[in-house]
């Protein structure tokens, strides 16, 4: 009876993992899955921010550098922790500026019982970052933890959840990514002290 109770965990674990459900094995390390939006622009995980810290999120926007974070940014900070979803969505509002929307809907509960709400947060892109990106844009390099799968991070320097950039022009035609800053939107996460 044990070995099949065992053998049924691990297969519901594993089925759990394949649709995207997080699988948390150590509440001390961050975790992050990407969820599949199937919209231009927006972005979406189901992450597990570990207990005992003070979080914020990070955007730069402008030069984004091809690796580690921007020295410049707008941030919210978040009290919540454990299991929530996060949604962020680069868009153009009715007065024709843009915006890049962070939602975090929490999928856990507070001592008393009740569920944390939903907050969203906006950070405004100026109107000259948009026009590079979009008049220029030979092709869009973008990185986002947890597209292949959840994925795990100490708690031990900025976690980088999406990099979104313009491509560079090769010789010959096509486009790479550039090893330079790059016009595009940055988002991380940081522990507070």
């Amino acid at each position: 009876m044990y070995w099949r109770m065992s053998k049924a965990e691990k297969e519901l674990k594993a089925v759990r993992k394949g649709a995207g459900y997080m699988v948390i094995d150590d509440e001390k390390i961050f975790q992050a899955v990407a969820i599949e939006t199937y919209e231009h622009m927006t972005w979406r995980w189901r992450i597990y921010l570990p207990k005992g810290h003070k979080y914020s999120w990070k955007v730069a926007y402008g030069n984004v550098p091809a690796e580690g974070i921007s020295s410049q940014s707008a941030h919210d900070s978040i009290g919540e922790t454990g299991e929530t979803i996060l949604n962020v969505a680069l868009r153009q509002n009715k007065d024709n500026n843009w915006s890049l929307y962070l939602t975090f809907r929490p999928n856990n509960y507070g001592e008393d019982g009740s569920s944390y709400a939903e907050s969203t947060s906006s950070v405004p892109i100026p109107d000259s970052v948009m026009k590079e990106m979009l008049q220029k844009p030979i092709g869009f390099e973008y990185i986002y933890i947890g597209i292949n799968g959840a994925e795990t991070r100490k708690l031990d320097g900025p976690i980088v959840l999406l990099r979104y950039r313009i491509g560079q022009k090769m010789l010959g035609g096509g486009w790479t990514g550039s090893k330079n800053p790059m016009p595009g939107i940055l988002v991380w996460l940081e522990t507070e002290p």
